[in-house]
C-alpha cells in the first residue's frame, strides 16, 4: 500500500507542480480535482461512522465553488451556495420523510463538506491570482 501511493506521488508530484507554474484554466481544473476527491474522501469517512452525508452533493458543490471562485471569483458565489443549500434540504428532507432519523445532522455534514473543504480550497484559486501568486 505504501508503496504504490509513493509510486503515484512521484507520478503525480512533477504534474502537479507544472500546472501550478503555469496557472490558468490548467491550475483551476486542478485544484477543482483535488478539492473534490477530498470532498469524496470526506464524505465516505462520516459514511464509515454511520452517517449518511449525501457524497454527490457534497462533491458538486465543491467543485462548483471552486471553478466559479477561478472563473469570476467571489461574484457567482452567492448563487452557487443558493443552489446547493436548497438542493442539499431537498434531499434531506426526502431522506426524513423515508425515515431516517439523523437526516438533520447528515445535512449539517453534507453542507459543512462543501463549505469547508469548497470554499477554504478554492482560496487556492485566490491566492494564485494575486500579483506574485506563483511566489506565494
Amino acid at each position: 500500500m505504501l508503496r504504490q501511493r509513493i509510486l503515484v506521488s512521484v507520478v503525480l508530484l512533477p504534474i502537479g507542480l507544472a500546472l501550478v507554474y503555469v496557472g490558468g484554466l490548467a491550475y483551476i481544473v486542478l485544484i477543482a480535482l483535488i478539492l473534490g476527491l477530498a470532498a469524496w474522501e470526506y464524505a465516505q469517512l462520516f459514511r464509515a461512522g454511520s452517517f449518511q452525508p449525501n457524497g454527490i452533493l457534497v462533491v458538486v458543490g465543491t467543485v462548483a465553488l471552486a471553478l466559479g471562485r477561478g472563473i469570476n471569483g467571489f461574484e457567482s458565489a452567492d448563487w452557487i451556495l443558493g443552489l446547493f443549500v436548497l438542493a442539499s434540504m431537498l434531499f434531506h428532507l426526502l431522506t426524513y420523510e423515508r425515515e431516517r432519523e439523523a437526516a438533520g445532522t447528515d445535512f449539517a455534514i453534507t453542507l459543512s463538506g462543501a463549505l469547508y473543504i469548497g470554499w477554504l480550497g478554492a482560496y487556492l484559486i485566490s491566492l494564485r491570482t494575486l500579483p506574485n501568486g506563483l511566489w506565494w
